[in-house]
């Protein structure tokens, strides 16, 4: 029985650079390119980790992908949540002068109320950011 890969020692680190290329810059698979330049895939692995600077041909990371600041209405316009944070004040003043102090609005209802009456689109997750962010949050009490 033949061994068709290379030993780890003998594999040339060109060998495992011009794979790398071939695999990054063109989407080559690395099962073909493993089969096509005998080489190992532990091999390749460990390699590319401790011997390549793979910094430069990796994936650039976004620092900040989405733009937060705004949300969008029904129709496609942007509204700025500066706009959502004083309506949600609103909402906490009404709160405090006629319910009690301990009550508040959840963010799902939150969302369908902007939703309803505004036409702005908000996520549950969002509105939950800037309902902590003015304080329009409920006590917890420990059971």
């Amino acid at each position: 029985m033949e061994n068709r890969h290379v030993d780890f020692k003998s594999t040339p680190i060109l060998d495992i650079q011009y794979v790398n290329r071939l695999h990054r810059e063109y989407g080559v698979s690395l099962s073909y390119l493993f089969e096509e330049f005998n080489v190992n895939s532990s091999t390749y692995h460990y390699k590319t980790r401790f011997f390549l600077d793979t910094s430069s041909l990796s994936k650039k990371k976004h620092s900040n992908s989405k733009t937060r600041g705004f949300c969008y209405t029904v129709n496609g316009d942007k509204v700025p949540d500066e706009f959502v944070i004083a309506e949600l004040i609103k909402i906490k003043e009404h709160l405090n002068m006629y319910v009690s102090k301990q009550k508040t609005i959840g963010s799902t209802k939150l969302c369908a109320y902007f939703r309803k009456n505004y036409g702005i689109i908000i996520n549950h997750k969002k509105m939950r950011r800037l309902k902590h962010e003015i304080g329009l949050v409920g006590k917890y009490t420990k059971h």
